[in-house]
């Protein structure tokens, strides 16, 4: 059977991919020769081997004295070690599904390695045989986890609305002026990272400013102060 005509002129790209698409051609990124996700027709034409992205163009370009465009460096996985495999085997027999340890897992994660990077992501997602991308997204949902570049100190400051309203904004401003920091932000000399957060689920005793893994409830800047002098 023939291919319909278009009196309008050459088809656009876009009429072309839905017209594979109905004559059964399947969409695949696998065979794309331009690149990761690049989408490509089974049973189409081959692509021209001096197009954009072509091997041929590469060479071409490096005798012309052209560098060649580096390839992106790719994260390796770290590695838990025995102790912390131990400790994931036992989280895993808390919980009806092996996916539900995630929380904890990555917890263990964020102790073994000082924080949570990309090459620790990756590490989760094999020993969970979980997505690097659904390990993210569920780490990036808390603000708990430590990041990569936050300071020996994390000062997390409740703002939602029963610290709000005891004088939470005080106690962030009080920071701020104090390190000359804002939320986000780290000193130079990596001692203190300055984060606004959501509830810390003690309302009863707001204020509440969590410095690393403990909780400093009902406080003033007076007692701020004394906490932050007293650290090491």
């Amino acid at each position: 059977m023939s291919t319909p005509q278009h009196p309008e002129g050459p088809e656009s790209s876009e009429r072309a991919r839905r017209r594979g698409v109905r004559d059964g051609n399947v969409l695949t990124p696998t065979d794309a020769p331009e690149g990761p996700g690049a989408l490509s027709v089974v049973g189409a034409a081959p692509p021209d081997p001096h197009g954009p992205g072509s091997t041929a163009r590469a060479t071409d370009a490096q005798q012309g004295g052209l560098p060649p465009t580096a390839a992106p460096a790719v994260p390796q996985p770290r590695v838990f070690s025995e102790e912390a495999r131990k400790r994931i085997e036992w989280l895993y027999t808390r919980y009806p599904l092996k996916e539900a340890a995630l929380l904890p897992v990555l917890r263990v994660a964020e102790e073994e390695f000082g924080a949570i990077d990309g090459p620790a992501i990756l590490c989760v997602a094999k020993e969970m045989g979980l997505s690097p991308g659904h390990v993210l997204g569920v780490f990036s949902f808390y603000t708990h986890y430590r990041r990569a570049g936050d300071g020996k100190y994390v000062l997390q400051v409740c703002s939602t609305i029963s610290c709000a309203l005891r004088g939470a904004r005080d106690i962030l401003h009080h920071i701020e002026g104090r390190y000359g920091l804002e939320p986000g932000q780290t000193t130079p000399d990596g001692r203190f990272t300055l984060k606004k957060v959501e509830c810390l689920a003690s309302c009863d005793t707001a204020p509440v400013v969590q410095i690393n893994d403990d909780y400093h409830e009902g406080l003033t800047t007076e007692k701020l102060d004394a906490i932050l002098d007293s650290l090491p």
